[in-house]
């Protein structure tokens, strides 16, 4: 007798066959739902970008009129610090101005500083220079404004007076005037009327006096435009020749240049001519002079001449 079949076998060779029919049925949800998922995180990812986008863009909105509006400010800012320089510099400008044009006012033009005739001082103003002379130039000046004085022109009349060689003026402040006299000095008299005229080396007349000096040799130049000439000639023999002759010198004189002559204590006449070889003259002099004449002609020392009167 057989045995029937046994279903239960059956039935697992049923699930066997039936196993790879439900294989296919549940991958089709799985790539659904990674695909779904795949989306959503795409779109999550899309979010995201967009989120920040937005949040850059609104930070660029909010940053970029900000920093425009500071930068204005500063530029508001500079210009009007620099507009308060230029106005502080216009200011202390206009004071330096209105400063330097009332100074120069009370200097220039006001009697604040003016010259005052007690405080004006005259130094060296002797003999033969007349002080009252100098007062009376200088006086003239009185009143007016120290820094508008012509110094040198002052000088020039100061120099202008006679027996002034030359005359130093200075201002002392705030009303002084300091005058220093610089006076000719006497190097020969000249008889003239009965007086005795003295000229310095330049042969300008420095005074007059009845009697003459005694450390001014007397000497007869003419007074006329030409004595500084022949009295630089008879000056110039006078320091050439040696002490011991020159205290000897009773007078001296010249009519030109080329005619200096001389009278000796003892009454001899010297010839000596022009100034030119005045040693060689001096020495040849003193070799004559130890033969005795009255007259020595000494004017050509390479040929000297002896002569009596």
């Amino acid at each position: 007798m057989r045995k029937p079949p046994q279903p239960i076998r059956r039935e697992k060779t049923a699930k066997k066959n039936s196993a790879p029919s439900k294989k296919p049925a549940s991958t089709a949800p799985d790539k659904t739902a990674r695909a779904t998922a795949s989306e959503t995180r795409g779109k999550s990812a899309r979010t995201v970008k967009s989120a920040a986008v937005t949040k850059t863009s609104r930070n660029q909105a909010t940053v970029g009129p900000t920093k425009v509006i500071r930068r204005e400010e500063r530029f508001v800012e500079k210009a009007r610090m620099e507009r308060r320089l230029t106005l502080r510099r216009l200011f202390f400008i206009f004071l330096a101005i209105v400063a330097v044009t009332a100074g120069s006012w009370v200097v220039f033009f006001s009697s604040v500083f003016d010259l005052r005739e007690p405080e004006i001082a005259i130094v060296g103003a002797e003999h033969p220079v007349s002080p009252e002379e100098v007062e009376q130039v200088v006086h003239t000046d009185v009143g007016q404004p120290l820094a508008r004085l012509d110094l040198d022109e002052i000088g020039e009349r100061v120099s202008g007076v006679r027996g002034v060689s030359n005359a130093i003026v200075r201002r002392e402040w705030p009303h002084g005037l300091r005058v220093s006299v610089v006076p000719r000095v006497p190097v020969a008299a000249v008889e003239n009327n009965e007086m005795f005229v003295l000229l310095d080396a330049e042969g300008e007349e420095v005074g007059e006096v009845e009697e003459a000096p005694e450390d001014v040799a007397v000497a007869s130049v003419p007074l006329d435009e030409d004595r500084e000439r022949v009295l630089q000639s008879v000056l110039t023999v006078l320091d050439a020749i040696p002490d011991e002759l020159r205290e000897e010198i009773a007078d001296i004189g010249a009519e030109s240049p080329d005619t200096v002559q001389f009278t000796l204590e003892d009454g001899s006449v010297v010839e000596w001519g022009s100034a030119d070889d005045s040693k060689l003259k001096a020495s040849v002099l003193q070799v004559l002079r130890e033969q005795g004449a009255a007259i020595y002609d000494v004017s050509a020392p390479s040929l000297p001449v002896t002569r009596e009167k």
